[in-house]
């Protein structure tokens, strides 16, 4: 029935447990091999002669590889996956696919591909509390329960924010509030937090940003900031789905490859397009960063994101928070050359940006903010 269930809650933590575990043994194998692969030299003529470099191809051709061992059919995995599972199949995700989305993501990220943690923290999360529901022969309405408070614990685990993944759940996932959903999934998601905190510590990713109070007369600038960030999270939408669409039809070893030559490209001359975004905020929240610097290194950013559209697996939400940190720097930049006093403000727009994007992109404003105040720890 469509009721709250002590029993559900009950079994969604202790389903929570589980995903949280697969997520940590995720994140401690990305920070593990992060030691060998992760280099600090960021010139162009260290970049060249850097193995390192090229990391991107032979990410590609091991993940054909690793696709190659599976059958065809748990070839698709990520959000899109989890989400046609969701709206189709009650949320029952196949085991067979946890696999290939584990390992195929865990080299995508060790290989420097412009792509988030959260895609397999959801996957994995989903396939860990939909198997498990299966186990206990729940009815269709519980796996769908469950294989949501699964997500919910995979992305708090992964972000340390557990409102975040409560909200992120319910206007991505479900797309629609139920009452007797919500406590599972909250108590899944603050399993997932507390198992991060006591793996990792309670570490906040975006607590350096610095945000300072911004005063009312400057709020129509913000308007206009806001409709530039509506057009930039438009357009990259559509060059996602158009790049997604033209690859469609090409043999996967074809796209990887394209994606590997491509990143490859970016890393030899922007280093700082590569991975999540972390690098790319890094830069947009220095001390007196180059206008022309943080405009080279956006579009640098978009082009090295193409290798999601070629069915590199990952997710979106790390790259979607570079680009909204350059953005809203470029913003602030640009504005400041017409009205000098905003220049302090530069860590409230990169702020900004990132959240515009990933709320427009994703269709989820209220998870979004809610994200950047659990990721700056700052609900000021």
């Amino acid at each position: 029935q469509a009721k709250i269930s002590v029993q559900l809650c009950a079994l969604a933590l202790l389903f929570a447990i589980i995903a949280s575990v697969v997520i940590i043994l995720f994140r401690l194998s990305l920070v593990w091999a992060d030691q060998y692969l992760h280099s600090d030299s960021l010139t162009l003529s260290s970049t060249l002669t850097n193995w390192r470099s090229y990391l991107p191809i032979i990410g590609a051709l091991l993940i054909w590889l690793l696709s190659l061992l599976g059958s065809k059919r748990y070839r698709r995995m990520g959000i899109a996956y989890v989400l046609h599972r969701f709206k189709l199949h009650y949320g029952k995700v196949p085991l067979q696919s946890a696999a290939g989305q584990f390992f195929q993501a865990l080299i995508a990220l060790m290989a420097n591909f412009s792509v988030g943690k959260e895609g397999p923290a959801i996957h994995l999360g989903a396939v860990s509390a939909s198997v498990m529901a299966e186990k206990f022969s729940l009815p269709d309405n519980s796996v769908r329960i469950m294989c949501a408070s699964g997500i919910a614990a995979g992305i708090a685990a992964t972000f340390n924010a557990p409102l975040a993944a409560v909200l992120f759940v319910f206007e991505v996932i479900v797309r629609e509030y139920k009452i007797h959903y919500f406590f599972p999934i909250m108590l899944s998601a603050i399993c997932g937090a507390v198992s991060s905190q006591l793996v990792f510590g309670n570490i906040h990713e975006y607590e350096l940003i610095n945000v300072i109070h911004i005063p009312l007369d400057q709020y129509p600038i913000l308007l206009i900031g806001g409709l530039a960030l509506g057009c930039v999270a438009a357009l990259f939408n559509y060059s996602l789905l158009k790049v997604t669409a033209t690859g469609q039809q090409w043999p996967l070893i074809y796209r990887l490859l394209i994606a590997g030559v491509i990143t490859s490209f970016v890393a030899l001359l922007l280093p700082q397009a590569l991975g999540s975004g972390d690098l790319a905020i890094k830069e947009a929240i220095s001390e007196h960063p180059s206008l022309l610097f943080l405009i080279a290194l956006l579009l640098a950013k978009i082009l090295a994101i193409a290798a999601i559209g070629f069915g590199v697996p990952g997710g979106l939400i790390g790259p979607l928070y570079g680009i909204g940190a350059l953005v809203g720097a470029i913003l602030a930049l640009v504005s400041s050359l017409l009205f000098p006093s905003i220049a302090p403000y530069v860590g409230l727009y990169t702020v900004i940006g990132m959240t515009a994007m990933m709320g427009v992109c994703l269709s989820a404003p209220l998870a979004a903010l809610v994200a950047l105040l659990e990721l700056t720890n700052d609900a000021s």
